[in-house]
């Protein structure tokens, strides 16, 4: 395996012959090899697929939306589309109705408070 490795980077790792030694450069081409793009459309299906369970807090539903978001590529809107998930979950929590204005602007303030 190591030699298949090593010809591997020097085969087709690297097109500047000066990052054939560059570990940097090496790593990334390895993962662009082997691990391939990321599906963004398949990740923001999972994204908008998520529900927010009963049992969960808000802070562990956020918490996760946001992890979600990271491999989504959304952008400048990110911090939008988790609020408007969390609208939508909320509103369809029994126990939340009404309170969805509220907590997308208590959220919408922690998050301006964090930068």
């Amino acid at each position: 395996m190591l030699r298949n490795a090593s010809s591997w980077r020097h085969g087709i790792c690297c097109a500047n012959p000066n990052d054939k030694t560059n570990v940097e450069k090496i790593i990334e081409a390895f993962n662009r090899h082997w691990i391939g793009e990321t599906n963004v459309t398949y990740e923001r299906y999972v994204f908008n697929q998520r529900i927010k369970q009963l049992s969960e807090s808000i802070d562990d539903f956020v918490a996760d939306l946001r992890k979600l978001a990271k491999s989504c590529a959304f952008e400048q809107l990110e911090d939008s589309l988790i609020r408007d998930r969390i609208i939508v979950e909320i509103r369809d929590d029994p126990r939340c109705v009404g309170q969805a204005h509220q907590v997308s602007h208590k959220y919408v303030r922690f998050k301006m408070k964090s930068y």
